[in-house]
Parts: structure tokens; C-alpha cells; sequence
């Protein structure tokens, strides 16, 4: 059923899945479509009480007065709530995409999504996209075999570029887990294989359980962060 030799054991179980961007664009559009307005380029760099009831959102383009804030920003969420800054961590996480060869094209493609794991914390994510047979392979944050530099520059919250160590490791593991994918002695022709590799930042929390709901020390603002990066890998 895996298509993986040599495993220890399976588990699979209904779930669903969705296209990331499509979304956030349909979220976004859903609040235009009812009076929201919404700023790029605007970031919120502090939050102050103004009064008994409002509070002032500080912006580079002015001022906003609210009775309620949502923070939702996420790893980056010690910015305005450094309260939380030993709670929320940002943590560069790396996916990559793959072209897929013959051996999982077509009637032969992947028809669940994986978790490949050798122990709790280290794993790799996997998915095959119905729409064009990419290959979408995610790494855990946590590998014994990567070096203690590499493990180190995870938590970051620059994605300005990815690490050439972990889409080492990735590709060499992939190979290694499914050796039918350059199979029948042809190996990975031209166009096949890795297209491109990316980084994002997400949060983790040291309970791995995110936060969501009102900040008591603060009537009128609420949090909804820290989700450890469930929904990021194949965002591509």
C-alpha cells in the first residue's frame, strides 16, 4: 500500500485536503465582499490602550482605534506580544518539489498523502498534487542526521533562501523510500526530479498546541497563533 520496502508498519485514515492559495484568496475576498477593508505593506508595529475601551493600533501609514484586536500574526506574533516570546517560536521550515518520473505518473501516482516518520520528531510530509502529479515533499524540524549549524539556523525568520543540507537529505531519503521512482533501470531523465526547493516560517509552541482565544491581561484583544505548521508544506 505504500509502495515503501522494508516498512515497519502503516496507518492510514480518511481526511480531507485543500489548495492553500485558493483559500486565502476566498477568505479574503469573503471579508472585502462584506465592508472589510484590508492593508498590505501596513504593518501593525504597536498596540496601546487608549482609554478604558479602545485600543490604538500604531501603523507607518497612522493611527486605528479598536475595541477589539485579533493577533494573528502568527511565529512573528512576540512583535507585539513579547509576553509570549518563550512560548511562540518562528521556525524555518523547508519543502521541496519534484517532477514526478514515469514510475508515479498517471494510474501509478500517490493517492494519499504521507508521513513518512522514523520517530516522533523526525519525518518527512509528502503529497502528490491531482492537478499536475507534482510531488511535494515536507521535512521535520527536528534530524539526527543533519549537522548541528543547519539545526540550529531553524529557528529564523529569514526565508530569503533555502538549505542546501536539508534538500540534500530530503532528496537522498526520498530516493531511499521509494526506490521505484527512477526504476526500470532508466533513472530520472531530463525535466524530472527536483524542480525547486522553498522556505517559510511558521510558528511552534512548547506544548505544540496553538493559541487561540482571548489574552485575559488585555479585555478587548484576542490571539489565534501558534499552529506549529499545520497547513504550510505544500503551499507551493
Amino acid at each position: 500500500m505504500t509502495r515503501i520496502p522494508g516498512v515497519t508498519a502503516a496507518y492510514a485514515w480518511p481526511a480531507a485536503s485543500s489548495h492553500p492559495a485558493k483559500l486565502a484568496h476566498f477568505l479574503l475576498q469573503s471579508v472585502i465582499d462584506r465592508g472589510a477593508k484590508l492593508f498590505t505593506f501596513c504593518p501593525a508595529t504597536e498596540v496601546k490602550r487608549n482609554g478604558s475601551t479602545l485600543w490604538d493600533v500604531h501603523t507607518p501609514r497612522g493611527v486605528m482605534a479598536a475595541e477589539k484586536v485579533i493577533h494573528c500574526t502568527n511565529a512573528h506574533v512576540a512583535l507585539l506580544l513579547p509576553q509570549l516570546e518563550a512560548y511562540i517560536r518562528p521556525n524555518r521550515a523547508q519543502a521541496h518539489s519534484l517532477v514526478p518520473t514515469q514510475a508515479f505518473a498517471a494510474e501509478r501516482s500517490l493517492q494519499s498523502t504521507f508521513s513518512l516518520r522514523y520517530s516522533l520528531h523526525h519525518f518527512y510530509s509528502l503529497i502528490q498534487r491531482k492537478g499536475d502529479g507534482t510531488l511535494i515533499l515536507g521535512v521535520s524540524r527536528s534530524n539526527p542526521t543533519l549537522s548541528a549549524e543547519t539545526l540550529a539556523s531553524r529557528f529564523s525568520i529569514d526565508d530569503s533562501h533555502y538549505n542546501q543540507e536539508i534538500a540534500h537529505d530530503a532528496l537522498q531519503s526520498f530516493n531511499k523510500l521509494f526506490p521505484d521512482y527512477a526504476s526500470g533501470g532508466q533513472g530520472i531523465s531530463h525535466g524530472e526530479g527536483l524542480d525547486h526547493a522553498w522556505t517559510g516560517i511558521i510558528s511552534m509552541t512548547t506544548d505544540s498546541v496553538p493559541f487561540v482565544g482571548a489574552i485575559d491581561c488585555w479585555p478587548g484583544q484576542y490571539i489565534c497563533a501558534g499552529f506549529n505548521g499545520h497547513g504550510w508544506f505544500n503551499n507551493s
